[in-house]
């Protein structure tokens, strides 16, 4: 035993196609207590942009009404909780700023938990956890408070669904696993996309080919 915390992840992508799945299913009440975002604002925003200028090009009912194997892909997801969509909601919907907000904090989120490499980006939320961490930092911060109190469907306060909880988890997992890698010194910061599911399948599928070039060699000596 080395006395270490141990950090839990959960792989975020299929987190956002559960708050996707759960948000076209039972929508969800704001942190306020009084507002509600369903599926229904995403109606009438497809809507208004048939006679107004088109703001959200790859939004469709399709993203709102998956079945089947349509509700496992990754990309509907990341493309409805994007900052396009909470824009055009601020612009053609000017009352709607809570709800601008939460998507645009959602894009926010899924930008952090995904970012490939080490380089440097303006946004702070596209840069390696650590690059920016008061900022980046403040933003989690928030974002919990934000999400614990998020209610979906007819749940009561403070009872969340089960990926809602894996979030929670995973926010307080990347500032505490931050804290440990910095005391130690053994890394400056946390490249996030490397936390999720693809990676480690991608780690495996290497260990195990490796495995199977071996047993080949063996059966030929």
């Amino acid at each position: 035993m080395t006395g270490k915390d141990i950090w839990i992840f959960a792989d975020y992508p299929h987190m956002l196609k559960l708050l996707r799945n759960h948000f076209v299913d039972d929508g969800l009440m704001l942190p306020d207590g009084k507002t509600i975002v369903d599926k229904k604002l995403l109606e009438n925003l497809i809507e208004a942009q048939k006679s107004e200028l088109k703001l959200t090009f790859k939004v469709t009912y399709k993203h709102l009404y998956a079945r089947g194997k349509q509700r496992q892909r990754v990309r509907p997801a990341f493309e409805l909780f994007s900052t396009k969509v909470a824009n055009a909601i601020q612009v053609l919907f000017p009352g709607k700023k809570s709800e601008a907000e939460f998507f645009k904090k959602i894009n926010d989120f899924s930008d952090l938990m995904n970012v490939h490499t080490a380089e440097p980006n303006a946004n702070y939320c596209k840069s390696a956890y650590g690059m920016d961490l008061v900022k980046q930092e403040r933003f989690l911060c928030e974002l919990y408070h934000y999400f614990s109190k998020l209610r979906f469907g007819n749940r009561k306060e403070g009872s969340y669904v089960p990926f809602q909880k894996a979030i929670i988890v995973s926010i307080r997992s990347l500032i505490g696993l931050y804290e440990d890698l910095l005391q130690d010194q053994v890394a400056k910061y946390v490249i996030t996309a490397r936390l999720n599911q693809d990676y480690i399948e991608g780690s495996f599928g290497l260990v195990k080919a490796l495995e199977n070039s071996i047993l080949i060699r063996l059966r030929w000596t």
